[in-house]
C-alpha cells in the first residue's frame, strides 16, 4: 500500500512540474497575439488560450506576480473602437498587452489590454 501512495505521489508531482514548464512564458506590459475561443460572461469577454501559458512578475511592476498555467483572460475592450459580439464562440486572435488584476472588477488573475480582435 505504501508503494502504490508512493507511486501516485511520484506520478502527480513529475504531471505538475511537466505542465508547469510546459507552458509558454510571457512577459506583462509587452504587445503580444494570442490565440483561443472568444467567451461571453456576465456582460464581459474571456479569452480561453488554446494553450496555457506562463507570466513572469515584472520587477519594474510592483502590482505583477508571476502566473503559472493561465489558461483563460478576461478582456479588456474599447467598446467603440472594437466590436467582439460576432466573435463570441469562435476561435480568435487577440493583440495587446497582459497586466495583473489589482481591482475586485478584474475577475481573472491576469487580463489583456485589447489592440485587436481576428
Amino acid at each position: 500500500m505504501r508503494h502504490i501512495l508512493s507511486t501516485i505521489v511520484t506520478i502527480i508531482l513529475i504531471l505538475t512540474h511537466t505542465s508547469a514548464f510546459s507552458a509558454e512564458v510571457y512577459e506583462y506590459n509587452k504587445t503580444v497575439t494570442l490565440k483561443g475561443k472568444l467567451l461571453s460572461k456576465k456582460r464581459r469577454h474571456f479569452l480561453k488560450l488554446d494553450s496555457p501559458i506562463h507570466l513572469e512578475k515584472d520587477p519594474k511592476d510592483e502590482i505583477s506576480e508571476e502566473a503559472a498555467n493561465v489558461e483563460e483572460m478576461q478582456l479588456v475592450i474599447d467598446y467603440n473602437k472594437i466590436k467582439p459580439k460576432a466573435l463570441v464562440g469562435k476561435s480568435v486572435e487577440v493583440t495587446g498587452s497582459m497586466f495583473y488584476h489589482h481591482t475586485a472588477h478584474h475577475l481573472t488573475k491576469v487580463l489583456v489590454t485589447v489592440d485587436s480582435i481576428k
